[in-house]
């Protein structure tokens, strides 16, 4: 959870960082301490990859659209949501990838990828970036859209609560059941997790730095989630 927890802060920081602007309006002045939840069940799909191209994060309303589960998304290659035996759409794919990660970021990518069942739809406005930690090692790639259509022509959005919308169709949700949270949620490891974090901003505050530096303004924020999901967790 706290890993999932950081990979989301640094997705939204290295956004900023890279392109100029917030990831999306929607979450433009969410405070930090909410931002995993907000990005999760966003108005807008989000994606990211390793270096070695395997997906490791990917937002409700990607796993909506693509109609994968968390479980599923995370570790699978990130080329087997863009046609895989299509050889001149994995090519174009490539070239994308590479161009991205020479410039730094690519703005308003339009391609067309294929759902866990098979049918078809184009992305839009799909900005692609570099992610890098902040003293500049690099970590993969995220990409970001809100539209899409289907390729009869009907249109697409994504809704807040990560809903997927196509035009003519009622608001859909993915059939998955767990799709609803990031996972289980587990009480005693939760507490673990809000111990070890603690001691992590001791041990940053042991090591000199204080409230106003950056590393233990992100760990205080981290303990911060950690605890608002303990206090969920414990009213179920």
């Amino acid at each position: 959870m706290t890993e999932t927890i950081m990979h989301t802060l640094l997705l939204v920081e290295s956004f900023r960082r890279k392109v100029g602007r917030p990831i999306h309006p929607s979450i433009e002045d969410v405070e930090i301490t909410a931002a995993t939840q907000t990005v999760y069940e966003g108005p807008f799909v989000l994606l990211s990859h390793t270096p070695d191209r395997k997906y490791n994060y990917a937002n409700k309303a990607a796993q909506n659209l693509w109609g994968y589960t968390w479980e599923e998304f995370i570790g699978m290659e990130s080329s087997k949501s863009a046609q895989p035996d299509d050889t001149q759409e994995q090519s174009q794919r490539d070239a994308l990838l590479a161009k991205a990660e020479e410039q730094g970021y690519i703005d308003n990518y339009s391609g067309v990828r294929i759902r866990k069942d098979g049918t078809k739809f184009r992305v839009s406005g799909l900005t692609l970036w570099n992610v890098e930690s902040p003293s500049g090692t690099f970590l993969g790639q995220a990409a970001v859209f809100d539209t899409f259509e289907e390729l009869d022509g009907s249109a697409g959005c994504i809704l807040p609560g990560g809903l997927v919308q196509v035009e003519g169709l009622p608001a859909a949700d993915d059939d998955n059941k767990d799709n609803n949270d990031l996972g289980d949620i587990d009480v005693v490891d939760l507490e673990k997790e809000i111990h070890a974090q603690g001691d992590k901003i001791r041990g940053l505050k042991d090591s000199g730095l204080s409230n106003k530096d950056t590393q233990v303004q992100e760990a205080v924020a981290v303990l911060i989630a950690l605890k608002e999901k303990l206090q969920a967790a414990s009213q179920q």
